[in-house]
């Protein structure tokens, strides 16, 4: 079908997630809610689909796979799916977070200092050599493997002491594009549970069908309005701000 323009239509926030966000830059001139916005208000070419009603619609995997195109274009240095382990992002070979930012030099570190850092590993080095191969991004968003076994070496430390030559000087924001099975948000809230306490995430983003577009997708997806109601009863469970959108088509 022709283009359709997508917009944000609904937004809630927790944790003063609201009060974070208008301070954060992905980079001087640019401001992530900014970003987000020039992202999700754009045109998208969604392929229709006939719903089981039998009213028209659009496919959730077209949804998707156009956001995470577009999304490159919209937010610089914005990474690809990714997932955190021993405190680092890693983003090859396991299912995680639809996109994240964050400070790579930082997460190196801290992946270095896991292994041969203090405490470290038993045998730290050779372990470390097996992740270099999970780090390289599918889109090459992140360091070039052997940009990233250089970043190791120049730490100039002695095995078993930690690095400390970088320091967060970023936010680290991850998010989910969810248009997927009601029964999914439950998987995305045990996946941010385990993140807060691996990888110091400052700002969780959640994106969901909202209005128009709800209804032209299935009946049984994550909408925004079920997403909010879900962590509000459970935001007991997290310390994260979390940003939740709703995102609509003009039509």
């Amino acid at each position: 079908m022709d283009n359709v323009q997508t917009h944000i239509s609904n937004q809630s926030f927790f944790n003063n997630g609201e009060l974070l966000l208008k301070s954060i830059s992905i980079k001087p001139e640019i401001k992530l809610q900014e970003a987000i916005q020039k992202w999700l208000c754009n045109d998208y070419a969604f392929v229709d689909s006939v719903r089981k009603d039998g009213r028209n619609g659009f496919t959730a995997d077209s949804v998707n796979k156009q956001l995470r195109v577009k999304m490159k274009d919209c937010i610089p240095g914005i990474h690809g799916e990714s997932f955190i382990e021993h405190g680092s992002f890693m983003s090859h070979g396991k299912e995680g977070f639809d996109f994240c930012l964050y400070d790579e030099d930082y997460y190196i570190q801290k992946l270095r200092n896991a292994f041969v850092g203090k405490p470290g590993f038993y045998n730290g080095k050779e372990l470390l050599k097996k992740m270099y191969n999970r780090v390289k991004t599918k889109d090459d968003l992140f360091y070039k493997k052997k940009d990233w076994e250089t970043k190791i070496e120049i730490f100039n430390v002695e095995d078993g002491q930690n690095a400390d030559k970088f320091t967060k000087n970023s936010f680290t924001i991850v998010g989910e594009i969810q248009f997927g099975n009601w029964a999914i948000i439950n998987h995305d809230l045990f996946r941010i549970m385990k993140a807060e306490k691996e990888g110091e995430i400052d700002l969780y983003i959640y994106i969901t069908a909202a209005g128009k577009l709800k209804d032209m997708l299935s009946t049984e997806i994550v909408s925004f309005d079920n997403a909010t109601n879900f962590f509000r009863e459970n935001i007991q469970l997290l310390h994260t701000p979390i940003w939740i959108i709703g995102l609509d088509v003009n039509i």
